[in-house]
């Protein structure tokens, strides 16, 4: 991998367990160092080499500059730095949660491991995910709001015809209705949608206001719609 400051142009790799720097001057001043590193840390080396200040990115390991000359992402839940490539990446498993209030209608927010954003672009406070491992090989992704409670929860599944997609489709229609402003729900609720390992389908949470749990668990229990999510 190359990096590139203004400075220093720096190739790094690892060989026998040990970091192996060469920078040259980006501006052809100087003959090329070599460092071997043992104690130092990777990004602590390339910080001093670079003269910059140098974050390692917390799912692929590359080292980037956070100098404002590389494009970066800071988790606000931990300080994490993520690159762009994996905060690109993040998005192809993203949860996707409906904000509804009766008087303002449907807001789209979307949720990553990395970050939280409505449909604006802009963060996000109070919603956040997390990954449950159930093997080694399958798990789920749990996405939970602040002054919200879960009512409900299951799942979902597009319209493939058997019976078992047939039964999901009332929840579906409903859901759909609700958040292109069709239909109305008295209460201040949130449509938690988290992506599984099976592609073919949705874990669903149906939350409320806090304030109004008793009341939206009354009016939900008329509807009959707990039985498509289960």
């Amino acid at each position: 991998m190359i990096i590139t400051t203004e400075k220093w142009e720096a190739r790094y790799d690892r060989e026998d367990g040990e970091i192996v720097i060469t920078a040259t001057h980006g501006y052809g001043g100087g003959d090329p160092l070599e460092f071997v590193v043992g104690d130092m840390t990777q990004a602590d080396v390339l910080s001093f080499v670079l003269d910059a200040d140098i974050a390692v990115c917390e799912d692929c390991g590359d080292v980037m500059t956070t100098d404002g000359s590389q494009g970066y992402t800071v988790r606000e839940s931990d300080g994490a730095h993520f690159c762009e490539s994996c905060v690109s990446n993040s998005y192809s498993y993203a949860s996707t949660v409906w904000l509804y209030d009766p008087r303002e209608g449907a807001s789209q927010v979307t949720v990553t491991d990395i970050e939280t954003i409505n449909q604006w672009g802009d963060p996000v406070r109070g919603i956040e995910r997390h990954y449950v491992s159930t093997d080694a090989w399958r798990g789920y992704h749990e996405t939970r709001l602040e002054g919200y409670t879960e009512i409900t929860s299951g799942w979902t599944t597009g319209n493939w015809g058997d019976g078992i997609s047939d039964r999901k489709q009332s929840f579906n229609k409903w859901a759909n209705r609700v958040i292109e402003g069709i239909e109305e729900c008295p209460f201040r609720i949130a449509l938690v949608f988290d992506p599984t390992s099976n592609v073919f389908s949705t874990a669903v949470g149906v939350w409320v206001d806090s304030q109004q749990m008793e009341d939206f668990a009354q009016w939900w229990a008329t509807t009959g719609l707990d039985a498509a999510l289960a």
